[in-house]
């Protein structure tokens, strides 16, 4: 544990105590103590944070690694956790992908535990990802009619 650090977030400094651990991707991780203490208020349509702080009030404009998001534009198509249950349950095959940066000449390093696990299961990732989704059934089933009729408008009960 690190007591009273020196901490500077855009125009904002302050000292809190933190506890020192490896975080993988993320630098800091500021825990909801932190963020009642100097009264922290996000502001997502701003883009921002507002820091209440008695001492130094201040606005920050967040940044992320994916670039400003467009009012009304998704990254992309997202799939809900619920949708993914559902759809092991029944045995659908199921990909899970990242897109990461690659610089030519640096090496990534990644856990022992990633590393055996991507091993083990080195046979189950296709050669190339389908383009595609599956069809939702195996047969797709109809009614067949009577060539130019027309289907009954009532209910069957």
């Amino acid at each position: 544990m690190a007591y009273d650090v020196q901490m500077v977030i855009g125009s904002w400094t302050g000292k809190h105590n933190l506890m020192a651990m490896p975080l993988g991707d993320f630098e800091v991780i500021l825990g909801i103590d932190f963020l009642r203490k100097f009264h922290f208020v996000p502001f997502p349509h701003l883009n921002g944070v507002m820091i209440e702080d008695e001492a130094n009030p201040s606005f920050i404009k967040a940044s992320n690694s994916y670039g400003e998001v467009k009012k009304g534009k998704s990254k992309g198509p997202i799939i809900s956790a619920i949708s993914i249950e559902k759809g092991l349950k029944k045995g659908a095959e199921t990909f899970l992908t990242a897109m990461i940066e690659v610089i030519p000449d640096v090496k990534v390093e990644v856990l022992d535990c990633v590393a055996n696990l991507l091993k083990q299961y080195a046979d189950m990732m296709p050669p190339e990802l389908p383009k595609e989704l599956p069809p939702r059934r195996d047969i797709d089933h109809k009614i067949e009619l009577l060539p130019n009729s027309v289907a009954p408008a009532r209910a069957p009960y």
